[in-house]
């Protein structure tokens, strides 16, 4: 049951825009994910443009010989991270730019039990240890997250 049917337009307006921050999960369905499916997503930045990280239920397995890549991969317990229904990978070797921040909002908007929950302090950061020391993101996108999230 999504609870958001039964709160008005401008309490669910208020919701999403609370929740649709920076270290905040939320879930989508990605296209460009082989195959495309439903995948809990974090938020690393909404300004100037919306970039996303990806959680995964394994590291991917060709990450395993490249260190660069492993060392970018922060593990998630459903323990901690209320979010999971099991223990985790986040991915932050790449940002995710399949959607755009408006289209985004109008998915949670239609259906706000997309909306997740948080990451926790410890897990943020390490996040942002990860990310300032990354090899493979770019300095802007680098810059952005680590300006985004602090």
């Amino acid at each position: 049951m999504n609870l958001g049917e039964h709160f008005s337009e401008d309490d669910k307006n208020q919701f999403v825009e609370r929740n649709l921050r920076p270290s905040h999960v939320i879930k989508l369905f990605c296209r460009t994910t082989t195959p495309p499916k439903e995948k809990r997503l974090v938020i690393a930045s909404i300004n100037p443009e919306l970039l996303i990280f990806i959680i995964n239920s394994e590291i991917p397995r060709f990450y395993e010989k490249k260190p660069y890549l492993k060392n970018q991969q922060i593990p998630l317990t459903k323990q901690k991270e209320n979010f999971l229904d099991h223990d985790s990978w986040l991915d932050c070797s790449e940002v995710f730019r399949e959607f755009n921040i408006q289209k985004v909002k109008e998915i949670l908007l239609a259906d706000t039990s997309r909306v997740l929950g948080r990451l926790s302090d410890e897990v943020i950061a390490q996040l942002m240890d990860v990310v300032s020391e990354s090899e493979t993101l770019e300095q802007r996108h680098i810059n952005q997250i680590i300006s985004d999230i602090a």
